[in-house]
């Protein structure tokens, strides 16, 4: 039994409260307050809370046969659901869900250093240094300042490590405590359904030090079961690749993967390692790679580093188990990772800063490393807070949340989506239908019921498949005769690798059906462009098809 259970001291209690404040401090200056719909899961997250507030059960309202959600865990929709109850004027409760996510988000990095340091896995600076990459990366910060649920499962999986770890050092205990257990270790499940991947590890560990099983399983168990259960009775059979992308985790994985697990894995591989890099290193990974592309395998190789650290040489206690679990499930996951890797990137920081202190301290005299490690930690530090206010300084001009902002790119300002919104509330009645890539946005700030009407196709987007990205013309007139909109929306899509492919689907419906998209409306900005579908086109897929 290794020593595990050091005392924590004020020193500590400092570090974290500082951590906290920082990460509200420099997430207050990334926020956009009052905004959501961004990237899209965010604007799902919000309608099903809606739903579960106003009592229409766990709902897709978003969508225009507002099916069962059966795709994400009710976790972190419920949580918002409170607040939507207790304040049902939209948009001014997204101001209270941002705000609490910037506090999870403080709290995340305070809970993790504090676990880190309390069972003995890193040292008080390296724990504190990795908090701090964090603290000022502008990726970890823009998933605490828009409502999606990465940050609430951070701190969901360390606060269940710190409470598994004092249970399994400390048993025998009592049957509340195990099932107790059981039930915590469901929790990062139930917040995102990668979660998952932590139930078996949990067991293992409890099966090999030969602990009874019952309890901690029928913890589990009561959580797990009744959710499955609602899954099964309520998901939706139809057999709409539109459809199955909103409600069926398992079936559009499968759907991809199956054919493609080994080059999703190769890509993924590579990916890992830089997106950890671009996460913590932002102020100099992205100037760099713009000019110089060859460095990425560079950072490739220090981006290992925490891995190899992991796998072959840090092999204190449970937590690499857990975190190998989670990166193994990343690998075989068809999207690129980097969004991934938030949740777990103050643990995968504390592990490279560990790999560099022990080989550094073994190839240089103590005083040059202690200064060649303040100057590096300096100067990174340093450029992700000028990236910062880069971010900070495009975003009062655009008030629009960006997860990245090239300074080649066309500025997209939020006043150009509320003309929308405005154009569409006027020439619609709430039982209209509306086409859009943002359709969560669209049907937040007007009311009417949308969708996505093309099928995005991961492998194709990111992985250099041949298909079409977004799907055929014959998939587009599919989602049409389905859903029945008035509208078809094209907004720039900023966040999203699907932007320029919408672009070219639309010219290629006008193309082959020239009378079906009757333009309506263009912008300022002339990304920004509503048409109206001639829904007599309907029933007849060759009529206008030239």
């Amino acid at each position: 039994m290794r020593l595990f259970d050091i005392q924590l001291d004020r020193r500590d209690q400092w570090a974290a409260i500082f951590l906290f404040f920082l990460v509200v401090v420099c997430g207050l200056s990334q926020v956009v307050f009052g905004i959501c719909g961004v990237y899209h899961d965010d604007g799902i997250y919000i309608s099903t809370a809606k739903a579960l507030a106003e009592g229409d059960g766990y709902r897709l309202i978003n969508l225009p046969d507002s099916p069962f959600q059966t795709k994400y865990p009710i976790l972190y929709p419920a949580v918002l659901a409170v607040i939507w109850k207790l304040g049902p004027s939209f948009p001014a409760n997204i101001m209270i869900m941002q705000f609490l996510n910037i506090l999870i988000g403080g709290a995340s990095l305070a809970i993790c250093y504090l676990y880190l340091v309390k069972f003995t896995y890193f040292d008080r600076k390296i724990a504190f240094v990795a908090m701090l990459f964090c603290a000022f990366s502008h990726s970890f910060l823009y998933f605490s300042t828009v409502i999606l649920s990465e940050i609430l499962f951070l701190f969901l999986t360390v606060s269940m490590l710190w409470y598994f770890e004092i249970v399994i050092e400390k048993y025998p205990a009592k049957p509340i405590i195990v099932f107790f257990t059981g039930v915590l270790i469901t929790f990062p499940f139930l917040c995102r359904t990668i979660g998952i991947v932590y139930i078996p590890v949990a067991l293992l560990i409890w099966y090999t030090r030969k602990y009874p099983l019952r309890w901690i399983v029928i913890g589990i168990l009561s959580v797990l079961l009744p959710y499955l259960l609602y899954v099964t009775i309520f998901y939706n059979e139809s057999g709409n690749p539109g459809v199955i992308y909103y409600t069926n985790y398992g079936r559009w994985w499968m759907s991809y993967l199956i054919g493609n697990a080994s080059f999703i894995a190769q890509f993924n591989i590579l990916m890992i390692p830089i997106s950890l890099l671009m996460i913590g290193m932002e102020g100099i990974f992205r100037p760099v790679i713009a000019q110089h592309g060859y460095f990425a395998i560079l950072f490739f190789l220090l981006g290992v580093v925490p891995f190899v650290d992991i796998i072959l040489y840090n092999r204190r206690g449970i937590l690499r188990y857990f975190v190998i679990a989670y990166l193994a499930m990343i690998l075989f996951w068809p999207w690129p990772p980097s969004r991934f890797i938030v949740p777990v990137a103050p643990l995968l920081f504390a592990y490279l800063l560990n790999a560099f202190q022990y080989h550094g301290v073994k190839l240089l005299p103590a005083v040059i490393y202690r200064i060649t490690a303040i100057s590096i930690i300096t100067i990174i530090l340093s450029t992700n807070a000028a990236l910062l206010y880069q971010h900070y300084d495009q975003q009062q001009l655009s008030r629009y949340p960006r997860g990245i902002i090239t300074a080649s790119e066309q500025v997209v300002k939020w006043s150009s989506y509320e003309n929308i919104f405005q154009w569409i509330r006027a020439h619609s009645s709430t039982n209209d239908v509306i086409a859009c890539g943002l359709d969560s946005m669209v049907y937040l700030y007007t009311d009417r019921r949308a969708f996505r009407p093309f099928i995005a196709n991961p492998i194709s987007l990111f992985y250099g498949g041949s298909d079409p990205p977004l799907g055929s013309i014959e998939d587009f007139m599919g989602l049409i005769k389905l859903y029945y909109p008035k509208y078809l929306v094209e907004v720039p899509l900023p966040e999203f690798a699907e932007d320029k492919h919408f672009n070219a689907l639309v010219k290629k419906v006008q193309t082959e059906y020239p009378d079906l998209l009757i333009p309506k409306y263009t912008g300022d900005d002339n990304r920004f462009i509503i048409y109206e579908i001639r829904q007599e086109l309907f029933n007849n897929e060759n009529a206008g098809r030239t």
